[in-house]
């Protein structure tokens, strides 16, 4: 493929508080354009998912928008007897500075990121330990912990997910086995909220500053689980991206035109290989872009770009409406 270098300027650090959306999804595959339209709205940092459902097949531009970097651990059918369920992701801001926490333990569904923030970085996994789960599986995953932990000593820790122990095997010693755990890394189950059957089934552990609340899901809600807001106390670093974007309502498209007019596209049916040809045909199409489509280095959008300004608006005036309501908790005054 092409690539394209661009002068960019230097980047701005800013500061912020991290806040975080948890929510069991109870699978994402037939919800995936509400997910999507959801995730556009949401004026937070970090979305937390456990029980995704997806797989490989379903690429990363399918389940979120590029104002997120996506993180993510489907269920892996050499390791797992279940063919569906399960699986966990991570999608955060891009412009937030972070990276994924490579671990060993390749048949546990959970994923972690290190998050740089200005007083320690933050480490955040998100969990999913299917129903049954036996003891061995709940020491291999505190394990994990410790042993992040002990790689970045500075950093702090949050832990969300679905831990299903109350069918894990054999129960009493998987509970004790992970709260003793979580402990030994200074860590505290501090999420209090209960589901509709007045049970706690997600859990968040940290050995930071946070709070827990109960938060608008961004898909439809399981009764088992309700939707988290967590609020890390924790200034988070910001980079204002510059980010360079194609403006293709100035292209030339007479030029566009005629330089498609004038590639010799024989090349293409002399290829074999299926992915062959799809690179070519890719080459060809980015070399039209970057030679007649300009470029702008305008601050990027938080919205997508199929946001139209009178949708932009709605959604700020529901936020503000919505900010309002929250603090009187009194529908009347808005």
């Amino acid at each position: 493929m092409i690539n394209r270098h661009f002068t960019r300027r230097e980047k701005k650090i800013k500061k912020c508080k991290i806040t975080i959306k948890y929510q069991n999804m109870r699978g994402l595959r037939t919800k995936l354009h509400q997910f999507i339209t959801s995730s556009a709205c949401f004026n937070g940092d970090i979305i937390c998912a456990s029980e995704t459902w997806l797989h490989p097949s379903i690429s990363d531009g399918e389940i979120i928008d590029n104002n997120f970097k996506l993180f993510r651990k489907d269920r892996d059918s050499n390791t797992s007897d279940h063919k569906r369920g399960g699986g966990v992701l991570i999608a955060i801001k891009s412009d937030i500075s972070a990276e994924q926490l490579e671990t060993e333990d390749n048949n546990i569904e959970h994923i972690f990121i290190k998050v740089k923030c200005t007083e320690g970085d933050l480490v955040i996994g998100c969990v999913y330990l299917p129903p049954l789960s036996p003891l061995d599986v709940y020491i291999n995953h505190t394990n994990t912990v410790q042993y992040l932990k002990n790689k970045y000593r500075d950093c702090k820790l949050l832990i969300l997910g679905d831990y299903n122990l109350p069918s894990s095997y054999p129960q009493d010693q998987c509970v004790n086995l992970l709260y003793s755990n979580m402990f030994l890394v200074n860590c505290e189950q501090l999420n209090a909220i209960t589901n509709d059957y007045n049970k706690t089934l997600d859990l968040c552990f940290s050995n930071t500053n946070i709070k827990v609340t109960r938060g608008d899901p961004l898909i439809y809600e399981d009764k088992h689980h309700p939707s988290l807001n967590i609020r890390v106390d924790t200034l988070a670093n910001l980079k204002e991206s510059k980010s360079p974007k194609y403006i293709f309502k100035n292209a030339n498209y007479l030029d566009l035109n005629g330089f498609f007019l004038t590639c010799n596209w024989i090349e293409l049916y002399k290829l074999e290989s299926i992915d062959d040809k799809v690179d070519w045909f890719y080459n060809v199409i980015n070399e039209g872009i970057i030679r007649h489509v300009p470029v702008s280095n305008n601050k990027a959008s938080k919205y997508p770009v199929w946001f139209s300004r009178e949708l932009i608006s709605k959604i700020r005036e529901k936020n503000t409406a919505h900010a309002k309501y929250k603090k009187n908790q009194d529908k009347a005054t808005i």
